[in-house]
């Protein structure tokens, strides 16, 4: 006989000598029966009321709590050079510890309910990685980039397990991830910085840029006859994520490549561009609304979203052929 099998056994010997006693004891009278019933009663009442309001608190108030979605161009703002990998390692070390690490939680956590705020985190970490891999592409002999990009390559959703099977966490991977960028950033390699590899690194921004562009075209042309777009908030907050950490690295030029910015027509377009991300950063709606273009009762705030990112992207178009 196994283990649960003597266990079971031994409860139902024990439950049947309890309702032998309820049935023979003779102080056990019908009042008393009435009176251990609306003990019951009133026990599991109390219990389940309890249950319903620590849920009905929980995920909302731990949710409040944990939400934000920050778009502070005040970040790293100091620092010198190399800034740009300064503050793809500042931004990451912010949004892993110092804010909630959000799109992997599972559903035992108040922030598993978040939708905006691990949209947005998702976005911000896809843009690391596409710079990051940039970087690598200019210093190809780095073992810290080439360990940066491949971590933060890891899939943005995975908690402790993935399949069923025991994993790092995508918060564990990026976290390693920015030690590294920390590591290339002491290096002697991250000071090299020189005006051939400007071109490069504001390609990478606009190809950013149009790729965000062309999937809110999409999704618009996909969905403008829905009444609820329930997509919608999730796509205007994973671009809002990349447009934020590119907004970023264009202020950050300024610092890696001061003798760029003493021409007056290259600055004016790196100012115009960023002035461009500043307006799609600055939408910030209670509900993001998805509506037809052609409506006049509702707006569609990934037109104007895309509408920005399209302008500074052509801005930074011009710019690249400018420095040709």
């Amino acid at each position: 006989m196994s283990f649960l099998q003597k266990t079971c056994k031994a409860v139902g010997l024990f439950s049947g000598k309890i309702k032998l006693y309820l049935k023979s004891s003779q102080s056990f009278t019908p009042y008393a029966k009435q009176q251990l019933k609306d003990f019951v009663v009133k026990w599991w009442g109390w219990v389940l009321a309890g249950t319903v309001l620590f849920i009905l608190f929980y995920y909302p108030a731990g949710a409040l709590v944990t939400h934000r979605v920050d778009l502070s161009m005040a970040l790293n703002d100091g620092a010198a050079a190399p800034k740009a990998v300064s503050t793809l390692e500042a931004l990451g070390s912010r949004e892993l510890n110092r804010n909630i690490y959000t799109p992997n939680l599972p559903f035992f956590y108040p922030g598993a309910v978040l939708d905006n705020m691990p949209a947005f985190q998702t976005g911000v970490f896809s843009e690391i990685k596409d710079f990051t891999k940039t970087l690598l592409t200019l210093k190809p002999d780095s073992a810290e980039l080439s360990r940066a990009a491949e971590l933060f390559s890891y899939p943005p959703d995975v908690w402790y397990f993935k399949d069923g099977k025991p994993a790092k966490s995508s918060a564990a991977q990026y976290k390693e991830a920015v030690a590294a960028l920390n590591a290339y950033k002491k290096s002697s390699r991250s000071l090299e910085l020189s005006a051939d590899e400007l071109p490069a690194v504001i390609r990478s921004l606009r190809d950013s840029l149009k790729r965000e562009g062309e999937r809110i075209e999409n999704h618009i042309v996909k969905n403008e006859k829905k009444f609820f777009d329930w997509q919608a908030d999730d796509l205007f907050y994973f671009v809002k994520g990349r447009a934020y950490v590119i907004a970023l690295l264009l202020r950050d030029m300024k610092t890696d490549f001061p003798a760029a910015f003493e021409d007056e027509t290259f600055k004016n377009m790196v100012d115009e561009a960023q002035i461009s991300l500043q307006k799609a950063l600055d939408i910030q709606p209670l509900i993001v609304s998805n509506a037809s273009p052609q409506t006049q009762f509702a707006p569609n705030h990934l037109l104007g979203l895309g509408f920005y990112l399209s302008r500074a992207q052509s801005v930074l178009t011009e710019t690249e052929a400018y420095l040709q």
